[in-house]
């Protein structure tokens, strides 16, 4: 992987709930701030509010024993859907993402599912991120594109 770091995945806990509410804040602040602007506060803490109470499996992505992001997976009947993927900004392109993501590849397969998720239209560095790690543009929304594992 090349990061230097020692990654591990673990189920979040009640405990991490403020981390995971700063989490968010800090790697969504870019595109929050350019889509919603001054609006991006209230913006982010309705949508924090509402993904914790989502029934879905949250996993902490570790870094040499630090939480450094988190992963939010959805079981659906066709697939494992990543609701969300979030690193620190310090973190990001060094190799927790895609740890994380193949983490959720490999724990699906092994399931004989792919996995699936979107990406915003803005979010040009995920895109690249999803595409170099195999996933593939099978549709799209007005301000999404749809993708999954190959």
């Amino acid at each position: 992987m090349g990061s230097g770091f020692e990654m591990r995945i673990r189920p979040a806990v009640a405990a991490d709930r403020d981390w995971l509410r700063s989490l968010h804040q800090q790697a969504y602040s870019v595109l929050v701030g350019c889509l919603y602007d001054s609006r991006a506060d209230a913006w982010q803490s309705g949508f924090f509010a509402a993904r914790i109470a989502h029934p879905v499996d949250l996993f902490i992505i570790e870094a040499d024993g630090n939480g450094v992001g988190a992963v939010y997976v959805e079981d659906r009947p066709e697939s494992a859907f990543i609701e969300s993927l979030e690193v620190l900004p310090d973190y990001q392109g060094r190799g927790a993402g895609s740890f994380a993501v193949q983490w959720v590849v490999r724990r699906s397969a092994s399931a004989g599912r792919p996995v699936t998720l979107q990406v915003h239209k803005v979010n040009s560095e995920a895109q690249r991120l999803y595409s170099k790690l195999g996933f593939e543009i099978i549709g799209e929304t007005e301000t999404h594109q749809q993708m999954r594992s190959r």
